[in-house]
C-alpha cells in the first residue's frame, strides 16, 4: 500500500502493510530515514490517516470508514502499529 505525500522532496519512505479482520484494520508502518527518536504525529478522519514526520505529510487512504477516536498506536524499533476499529456500517 502506498501513502500520498504532500511535499516535493521526500526524506522519508513509508512501507505500509494493512491487515483486515472482522472488526478492525491493523496497519504496520515502517519509516525509512526517520531517526528512532523523531516525533511522528498521527491524525485522521474516518476515511484516512495522516502522518506528519518533520515537515513531511503523508496521507493513507482507508478502504472502509473507521472509528478514529478509538484508534490505538504503538511504536517499536521504528515500526508503527495502528489498530483502527471499523465503523459499524449498519448504524
Amino acid at each position: 500500500m502506498d501513502a500520498i505525500s504532500f511535499n516535493d522532496y521526500k526524506q522519508h519512505k513509508l512501507f505500509i502493510d494493512m491487515f483486515e479482520e472482522e472488526a478492525d484494520h491493523t496497519l504496520s508502518i515502517e519509516i525509512l530515514g526517520a531517526p528512532i527518536d523523531e516525533t511522528i504525529e498521527i491524525m485522521g478522519t474516518p476515511k484516512e490517516l495522516q502522518l506528519r514526520i518533520g515537515f513531511e505529510y503523508h496521507m493513507i487512504p482507508l478502504p472502509v470508514p473507521v472509528l478514529i477516536e478509538d484508534a490505538h498506536a504503538t511504536r517499536n524499533n521504528g515500526i508503527i502499529g495502528i489498530r483502527l476499529p471499523k465503523k459499524d456500517m449498519k448504524a
